[in-house]
C-alpha cells in the first residue's frame, strides 16, 4: 500500500491485520492523523508506555512532517506501527529505505508478515 495520509495508511494496515495479509507500505505523510474508530493512537503497547495521550502522539507526528531533522520522529511513528503489528502476532518487521533517496519525500518502507 502506498497511501497519502497517516490515518489512511493505518486503516490499510488494519485491513492487513483483519485479512492476515503481509504488508509493504511507504508512508508519505506523518502528521495528518485523524483519530477515528478504526485506529487508536498510539497504536502499540510499547509506545503507549512512553506516549500516553493522543495530543502527545500528534505532536510527534507533526514534528515528523515539519522538522528539518525529522528522522527520529518518523522512526517513532513507524515503530509504533510495527510494534502494533507485533502485538497481534506479526513476527517479521522491518523499516527499510527506498532507493534512490529522492524517490519519496519521506523515503521509508515498512515490511511485515506473520
Amino acid at each position: 500500500a502506498v497511501v497519502s495520509t497517516q490515518s489512511t495508511g493505518d486503516a490499510v494496515i488494519q485491513q492487513c491485520i483483519t485479512h492476515n495479509a503481509a504488508l509493504v507500505s511507504s508512508p508519505c505523510c506523518y502528521g495528518k492523523i485523524v483519530n477515528f474508530s478504526v485506529v487508536e493512537y498510539p497504536q502499540s503497547k510499547l509506545i503507549r508506555r512512553e506516549v500516553s495521550t493522543f495530543p502527545q502522539f500528534m505532536e510527534i507526528a507533526r514534528l515528523a512532517d515539519h522538522e528539518s531533522d525529522n528522522e527520529e520522529y518518523m522512526k517513532c511513528i513507524d515503530i509504533d506501527r510495527l510494534e502494533a503489528l507485533r502485538d497481534v502476532g506479526y513476527s517479521f518487521l522491518e523499516i527499510r529505505k527506498l532507493k534512490p533517496p529522492t524517490c519519496s519525500p519521506k523515503n521509508n518502507l515498512l515490511v511485515a508478515h506473520r
